[in-house]
């Protein structure tokens, strides 16, 4: 009996996001190289790019992504780090298992072990949206091997309000491409950069694709916040879609001091695209800095 495919639609649908995810490799703007970690899910599928000397990197891609998103950022990221790019088990990416429950420690313990088939004692991490709540996870059940944590248009710093369920469902549920791009539109700014079209075709085959909407991450309470790495950025954009970005930031401020906390004007939820270069430009500068 045919097991159910708890992420994609169809088999069609997989070869199909494979095939842009290839297509979008063979673009790669700098020289790389495809991993394979064992992991208790299944097979992690990684990308690493960046001088083998340096020092390394993980990038943790949104949710409805995989690690192909940092395509526009990874030229100048991988300039100065060993990066480690990967495809969170369940989601729209080469990495195989079924989703992981995020009310538990799923997550944090893949990438733990992904650390340890590649024999990282520490690393920095850099996540987006989903990415960004997995890398505090992480950074909180693992904190002797965080040596900073970058998290860009975090998800679990405030209740998300209803109108963007109410969208993400829409557009799993009637997937169409109008449906879709009225989503891309309302995640990011009016006064954001135009999203370049090869990467919108890629953005509604994955939501066209995909069984299930993105999951719902359980805030960080103020204890949560307060124990985050001594060297954390929290980036979000001024039109932040999932909550009001004002008070995400003071709620952040007043409970985790240690955490620079920095908005950035004509931004939404998709940050690196919106403002590519002011988003890499802060990320490079924090990272830069080492100790404050």
């Amino acid at each position: 009996m045919m097991i159910k495919d708890r992420v994609y639609r169809s088999p069609e649908a997989r070869a199909k996001v494979f095939a842009s995810y290839d297509r979008i490799l063979a673009a790669w703007p700098v020289p790389h190289e495809i991993l394979w970690l064992d992991a208790a899910q299944g097979r992690t599928h990684g990308i690493v790019c960046g001088p083998s000397g340096a020092a390394p990197l993980v990038l943790l891609h949104g949710a409805g992504g995989n690690a192909t998103m940092w395509f526009n950022a990874i030229e100048r990221l991988a300039a100065r780090r060993r990066v480690y790019a990967f495809d969170i088990p369940g989601d729209l990416g080469k990495s195989e298992g079924a989703p992981m429950d995020p009310r538990s420690d799923a997550h944090a313990d893949w990438l733990a072990a992904c650390f340890a088939r590649l024999g990282l004692q520490q690393a920095e991490l850099c996540g987006a949206s989903f990415g960004g709540w997995l890398g505090g996870r992480f950074a909180l059940k693992y904190p002797a091997q965080v040596t900073a944590l970058v998290m860009l248009a975090a998800p679990h710093l405030l209740p998300v309000k209803a109108g963007f369920f109410v969208r993400a469902v829409l557009a799993t549920a009637m997937p169409s491409e109008k449906n879709i791009r009225g989503f891309y539109r309302y995640l990011s700014s009016p006064r954001g950069q135009q999203v370049p079209e090869e990467a919108m075709a890629d953005f509604v085959l994955r939501w066209q694709s995909q069984r299930n909407t993105p999951p719902r991450v359980p805030i960080f309470t103020e204890e949560d916040l307060a124990r985050l790495p001594e060297r954390s950025l929290l980036l979000l954009g001024s039109d932040e879609a999932l909550f009001d970005p004002l008070r995400a930031a003071d709620r952040v401020r007043k409970a985790a001091p240690q955490v620079t906390v920095s908005i950035l004007p004509g931004a939404g939820h998709v940050l690196t695209i919106d403002q590519p270069a002011a988003a890499l430009g802060a990320v490079l500068d924090f990272l830069e800095q080492g100790v404050r």
